[in-house]
């Protein structure tokens, strides 16, 4: 049911623009604080202490600052950092939360279901699309960082040929590769500059990239670094295993776009047909009765599934 004096259009209008004006001020936010956090860190400040330019001293700032210290959130900030998200938890669980009021506002509104259904809904995004955005964000994440092994392969190996040691040749590699290297190889030469052995501080980048290549160059250093031998020469081969690897996953790509973009239409063209039947006595029973509801949580279930079994399908690990 509609509210009584007020167009629904009006009120969704009112909505996305104010969804859209707290993403600007959000992101300019988010930018000031990583600006802020970097000079911090130049000037070798703690960057807790200025990580909030926008700090007040409010009743939620002061709680979502504890909150964000707390170590009940040490696994959040954990997956945002694997996910590439410059945003606290405080911020991750206010977005989450605006989203899912945003979607019980459209299916209300927009779709007319009921406030039930609509929270039903809400409820769903609540809890799934997080675990859809983590793990697309994480992935993405990985295939980046493994698409730089090649690069930093060949710069420490030429970093050892012209002398330097193994911790020198990672500080090279921290300053010259791009991100999502940059950050990572970074820290790790932080680490071993604070007094960390070798194999515990790639243990380490090993823990927060979950990645099989990645888990291969480890190897081959801690084993050299500890057993001796020609380092530069493995490296070397390594650097040459990983571009071919490289070149045939995107062949790969290339053979199994078509079968991509069919889970891709399989997955939306149904949502335009829900749409186009919506105003028909066959959508009004679909959308306004317990049994469509039903129904169209099953064909909810069933378009994802089929949509994530053909990715698994095209997918060929190298």
């Amino acid at each position: 049911m509609n509210p009584s004096g007020v167009e629904p259009a009006v009120l969704f209008g009112l909505c996305i623009f104010m969804l859209l004006v707290s993403g600007y001020h959000l992101v300019r936010a988010l930018q000031a604080r990583e600006q802020l956090i970097a000079r911090a860190e130049d000037l070798g400040a703690d960057p807790e202490v200025l990580s909030d330019p926008l700090r007040r001293q409010s009743f939620l700032v002061r709680w979502a600052d504890r909150y964000d210290r707390s170590p009940q959130v040490q696994h959040l900030r954990e997956q945002l950092r694997r996910a590439a998200v410059p945003w606290k938890p405080s911020d991750y669980y206010a977005i989450r939360v605006g989203v899912s009021f945003i979607v019980v506002i459209i299916c209300w509104m927009m779709l007319d279901l009921p406030v039930f259904g609509a929270a039903l809904v809400g409820a769903a995004a609540y809890f799934i699309v997080p675990r859809i955005f983590f793990f697309l964000r994480q992935n993405a994440y990985v295939r980046a960082f493994n698409k730089q092994l090649v690069e930093v392969t060949q710069l420490l190996a030429n970093a050892l040929r012209a002398g330097m040691s193994i911790q020198q040749a990672i500080g090279e590699v921290s300053e010259r590769v791009p991100e999502p290297a940059r950050s990572e190889f970074r820290q790790t030469h932080h680490e071993l500059l604070l007094g960390d052995n070798l194999p515990l501080a790639l243990h380490d980048m090993r823990r927060r990239v979950c990645s099989r290549d990645l888990d291969v160059l480890i190897n081959a250093i801690v084993v050299q670094h500890q057993a001796g031998g020609n380092l530069v020469r493995v490296l070397n081969g390594m650097a040459n295993t990983l571009n071919e690897r490289q070149r045939l996953e995107r062949e790969i790509d290339s053979l199994t776009s078509e079968a991509r973009f069919s889970a891709l239409v399989v997955m939306v063209l149904p949502i335009f047909f829900l749409l186009m039947i919506r105003d028909t006595p066959l959508g009004e029973a679909l959308f306004q009765t317990v049994i469509g509801w039903v129904l169209l949580g099953v064909f909810a279930v069933v378009q994802v599934a089929v949509y994530f079994l053909i990715q698994r399908v095209a997918r060929i690990e190298v």
